[in-house]
């Protein structure tokens, strides 16, 4: 398998389960959403950015997800067949500082 195609399915099976997460825990993270997913070319961690559309949230949802790391690994474990998961990095940035 070239390594350029595991990384893109790599990328897209992270987003695909953080997605999963938020959605089950809406009343948490309410309306926040993955805006990308950036894998480091060696494959052993990924940065996900999340938009949070509250500003002061930010930190609180930050600490949540990084103390439910775990749960996210399990979606992806699910997904995904491999004895390496890559190290799972949270950034919260405001809904309004994203740019398409």
């Amino acid at each position: 398998m070239r390594k350029s195609f595991k990384k893109e399915q790599i990328t897209l099976l992270i987003r695909e389960s953080i997605e999963l997460y938020l959605t089950q825990n809406l009343e948490i993270y309410g309306f926040s959403r993955v805006v990308d997913v950036n894998m480091a070319e060696d494959l052993k961690t990924a940065y996900i950015y999340i938009a949070c559309p509250v500003e002061k949230q930010i930190e609180k949802l930050e600490n949540r997800i990084t103390q439910e790391n775990r749960k996210i690994v399990e979606i992806f474990k699910e997904r995904f067949e491999s004895k390496f998961i890559p190290k799972l990095k949270y950034i919260f940035i405001k809904e309004e500082d994203v740019k398409f």
